[in-house]
């Protein structure tokens, strides 16, 4: 009888059918498209069982979190010198242990887009906004001041890091978490074998991990402190300071950095004149930093439209190398225009563009005049008239966000492009120490533990169905990483795990607020 009248009370909740109806069409996708990245059988029979399955997982989900996440997670006040001490040994600890991992794979990693990087940090050539200038000027040049080495550069962005996570448990234990909560998260940042790869590269998915988890620290304050910590005018430069800085890191970042501005002013605060002088303070960070460009002379580059239409072509990809005469003849000609029939069938891999982006074979410049409208022509075309291709690619080019496998990803640190005489050089003890904790958390249960991604985004939007579904606004926590993570999607061309390395810092603080906050927020009659 209980349980008749807890389902029944669920009924006739709107938000909580909500709650189900959104998990469900998010768990009906990562069913289905599992299916179609692993190959399986998908009939029409197959799919709506994987549909029925999603809605009995997110009924089950929905009634055991609804009991098991708590009302309460504080565990009283906490000073503000406890918090700092807290703060201040979480980067000691963080700082030691990412020293070690660079002394085991010294002096760190250089791809060859990073290489260009420094060679313009160095003065070899010319500034560019190919890769987000202020990235290279933070990262690439200013560390270059103190010392003209790779291992400088990776040094100081692992300073970087060690602050942000510093900071952020700083944050966490001011908004009264329970300190054995900030200890299993400074666990879960230091054993991470991803982060120990990863944080090894100077690229700017992980700058933006960094910054954006400098934001999210002080998002946590203005959240906890309910606009409080805004007041002083410092504060609000800050804030804009690290939020504009984060919104840089990534032609991208936007999507994360202003949903993070929006939220932390019109949900954070309730001062109207705290909110209109600290978006007075973002519009002037972000100036500062056109200045900043104008004064390195920094040269943009011209071809947008190809860097933003990845997932249209990758699309038309799978499509034109499986089964091209599904298409009407003019658009098949317009494929052929930018790559051959052989170009489409032997260079394009499935659920990837960026091998056959990056071969001869392929007319960058005529991708770059079509125009947005076609292009949202084609791949329309493609769906409807090969829906099972477009579907497929499209499965395997996002499985690296919303996938619940235990992908085996690259763990090596390697330097190309070298002209400057970089050598490896790791340290005997150190590179052991590295070589053993890869190999014991990058197993099976290692990857779904600290790298796959979307058992984290899983997990927050379960924590925040449930919270809508009792009538907590503190679900909206989620949108910053999922605006990103989602956003960043649509613009993918290949299979670039890094571009979400932001996600793996930042899931676990989120989940954290989310509790911690709908404790002062009343439930919506």
């Amino acid at each position: 009888m209980n349980h008749f009248n807890i389902i029944s009370k669920y009924v006739k909740n709107p938000r909580y059918l909500i709650s189900l109806l959104i998990l469900s069409i998010y768990l009906s996708i990562v069913y289905i498209f599992t299916g179609l990245v692993t190959n399986t059988p998908q009939t029409l029979f197959f799919n709506l069982f994987l549909v029925l399955l999603a809605v009995l997982s997110s009924a089950l989900i929905m009634t055991i979190l609804s009991k098991a996440l708590p009302n309460n997670i504080s565990s009283g006040d906490n000073s503000f010198r406890s918090s700092l001490i807290i703060g201040f040994l979480a980067f000691l600890v963080t700082f030691g242990f990412f020293f070690a991992y660079q002394r085991g794979q010294f002096p760190g990693g250089l791809s060859p887009d990073s290489y260009l990087q420094y060679k313009m940090a160095m003065g070899d050539a010319t500034f560019t906004n190919w890769h987000p200038a202020l990235h290279t000027l933070i990262i690439f040049k200013l560390p270059l001041s103190f010392g003209r080495r790779l291992g400088m550069i990776i040094l100081l962005q692992l300073f970087y890091f060690s602050i942000a996570v510093g900071y952020t448990v700083f944050a966490l234990h001011q908004a009264r978490l329970p300190r054995v909560a900030l200890v299993i998260y400074c666990l879960f940042i230091c054993l991470n074998p991803y982060l120990a790869t990863f944080f090894m590269y100077p690229w700017k998915d992980i700058a933006l991990a960094i910054f954006a988890l400098m934001a999210f620290g002080q998002y946590i304050r203005i959240i906890a402190t309910k606009g409080a910590w805004l007041k002083p005018w410092y504060n609000r430069a800050a804030f804009a300071v690290i939020s504009v800085i984060c919104g840089y890191m990534r032609h991208n970042a936007i999507l994360f950095a202003l949903p993070l501005i929006v939220i932390a002013l019109l949900y954070g605060t309730r001062s109207k004149s705290v909110r209109i002088t600290t978006a007075v303070f973002v519009l002037v960070a972000f100036c500062l930093v056109k200045l900043l460009y104008a004064g390195f002379h920094v040269e943009k580059y011209d071809n947008l439209v190809v860097e933003t239409i990845g997932m249209p072509i990758t699309i038309w990809g799978n499509v034109m190398q499986k089964c091209p005469e599904k298409l009407p003849e003019e658009t098949r000609n317009v494929m052929y225009s930018l790559a051959s029939d052989e170009a489409w069938k032997t260079i394009y891999v499935p659920g990837s563009f960026e091998e056959l982006r990056y071969s001869e074979e392929f007319d960058n410049k005529g991708a770059d005049r079509l125009r947005y409208s076609d292009v949202a022509a084609y791949t329309w075309q493609c769906f409807t008239l090969a829906p099972f291709e477009s579907f497929d690619a499209l499965a395997k080019l996002t499985g690296q966000v919303w996938g619940l496998y235990a992908e085996e990803r690259p763990m090596d640190v390697g330097i190309w492009g070298n002209g400057y005489d970089i050598e490896p050089a790791p340290g005997l003890v150190a590179q052991n120490f590295v070589t053993q904790c890869k190999t014991i958390f990058a197993t099976a249960p290692g990857r779904i533990i600290f790298g796959c991604l979307g058992w984290h985004l899983l997990i927050m939007l379960m924590v925040a169905a449930v919270l809508f579904a009792r009538g907590q606004i503190s679900w909206i926590h989620i949108i910053p990483v999922f605006a990103y993570d989602f956003g960043t999607c649509a613009l993918l061309a290949g299979n670039y795990y890094r571009f979400f390395m932001l996600t793996i810092p930042l899931w676990i603080p989120v989940i954290y607020l989310m509790l911690a906050d709908s404790n002062s927020c009343p439930a919506l009659e």
